[in-house]
């Protein structure tokens, strides 16, 4: 009978040196947040030596397991397994063994361009001669829509756009009467850990109350307009009115505020905390192009947003 395979002793996920090549580091530099079609390096230290150091036997029978949501499902993209090789795998995530020694082995972890967003728990499997396969938790990451990855249904070809649009949290919103558009700073906040946990706690709770199309940037932005707006439930505040209450007034909201406030509840319903949404849609990928008229949608169904930083030319998003 084979020997079964060491229990990892812990798994160093680089944090630091991966969400610097990822563009994530301004949010965190202490957990790992990565985004999709991307490869990011992880190395697993085992409690004990390898057996035969680590055999390419011993190796196909490893792999790992990475679940998101509540209820993790192959069916739906949320629970992956993950062979430990230098070749493709079928669910679109590859794990590539670079190094290796008697009491660590190196990874390269690259999830595929469509992969679904959110929280993720990271397992490690090994299978024995016998066939009884066991599990440990290695960790959790966070994946992210990816502007940089051509493959990525968010790609931004122009690199002065993804740092305005994805790297900058500080702008100007437009509000009022089309007629007569008013203006105000906004702080976005999409650089703070609370605003991206926020952001999938609220993916997860609406999708229990429904499906959605888990790795589209588009259903993830209709998913949260409608649980914000509660248009679902029969109820929805006037444009600019949240963005104005007496909480908001004066403070660059909606960052600020929503730090301060509970969750929507999705079922109950809840007024918006803000209107109208981030210009450009930052990681949510929406597609950014210039009009001359604010406040009116263009023939391409382009609405203005915002002016990033307060600048003079106007910014227009896709109306959703």
């Amino acid at each position: 009978m084979g020997q079964a395979l060491p229990t990892v002793k812990r798994c160093d996920f680089q944090a630091a040196k991966n969400n610097q090549a990822h563009h994530t580091a301004a949010i965190s530099t202490q957990r790992l947040m990565v985004r999709r079609g991307q490869p990011f390096a992880l190395t697993l230290h085992f409690c004990a030596p390898l057996p035969g150091g680590g055999s390419l036997r011993e190796l196909r029978r490893t792999s790992l397991v990475a679940q998101t949501g509540q209820r993790p499902s192959q069916a739906k993209g949320t629970l992956v397994q993950i062979p430990i090789s230098r070749l493709g795998s079928r669910t679109g995530w590859e794990a590539a063994l670079e190094a290796r020694d008697a009491l660590s082995w190196s990874l390269v972890v690259t999830p595929p361009p469509d992969a679904t967003i959110g929280h993720y728990a990271l397992l490690w499997r090994h299978v024995a001669t016998t066939g009884q396969a066991t599990q440990h938790p290695l960790g959790s990451f966070t994946l992210l829509f990816n502007p940089w990855c051509r493959g990525d249904s968010v790609f931004l070809p122009n690199e002065a756009q993804r740092q305005e649009y994805v790297l900058n949290q500080d702008g100007t919103i437009y509000w009022g009467l089309e007629e007569a558009p008013q203006e105000q700073p906004w702080d976005f906040g999409q650089l703070s850990e609370a605003t991206v946990d926020l952001s999938l706690v609220l993916l997860e709770m609406a999708s229990l109350l429904g499906s959605w199309e888990r790795g589209s940037p588009l259903s993830a932005c209709r998913l949260l307009h409608a649980l914000l707006s509660s248009e679902a439930h029969g109820r929805r505040s006037p444009p600019g009115e949240a963005a104005l209450d007496r909480g908001a007034q004066g403070r660059g909201a909606p960052f600020p505020v929503a730090r301060q406030r509970p969750p929507p509840a999705p079922v109950a319903g809840h007024p918006t905390l803000a209107r109208p949404l981030r210009a450009g849609l930052g990681d949510c990928g929406g597609r950014v192009l210039s009009s001359e008229e604010p406040g009116r949608p263009d023939a391409g169904g382009h609405l203005l947003l915002g002016s990033p930083r307060g600048g003079r030319q106007p910014v227009r998003a896709r109306a959703l």
